[in-house]
């Protein structure tokens, strides 16, 4: 309780959304704490889970680097768009670090 300060904006950062649960009990935490949650960063969505979708109807601030399907669906068209772009998503991981930088800066830096 005492790691964050009175009305203090938080950025959680993780590596994986699924249904959101984990994001939404840290978001209980920060604010049980007295501070408030600037937005959440993610590395990966699992996107037909929701979780990322569930944050933002929440109004959060909430953004992901790269997506992956959670549930593999009996219908193979439904990812058939998916599988030829996994040979980029290493690089699009590399240039999307500045974009995540750059948000945490706006949010962590952001004059009162």
């Amino acid at each position: 309780k005492d790691s964050v300060k009175e009305n203090e904006k938080v950025l959680i950062i993780d590596d994986l959304i699924a249904t959101g649960g984990s994001a939404e009990a840290a978001a209980k935490l920060i604010k049980m704490a007295g501070g408030k949650v600037g937005g959440f960063i993610f590395v990966i969505n699992l996107f037909d889970l929701g979780g990322l979708d569930n944050l933002r109807k929440n109004s959060y601030f909430a953004e992901s680097i790269i997506s992956f399907p959670g549930h593999w669906n009996s219908d193979p068209t439904l990812y058939q768009d998916f599988f030829p772009k996994i040979p980029l998503i290493i690089p699009k991981v590399l240039a999307e670090y500045s974009f995540l930088f750059s948000v945490f800066n706006k949010i962590a830096y952001k004059k009162k």
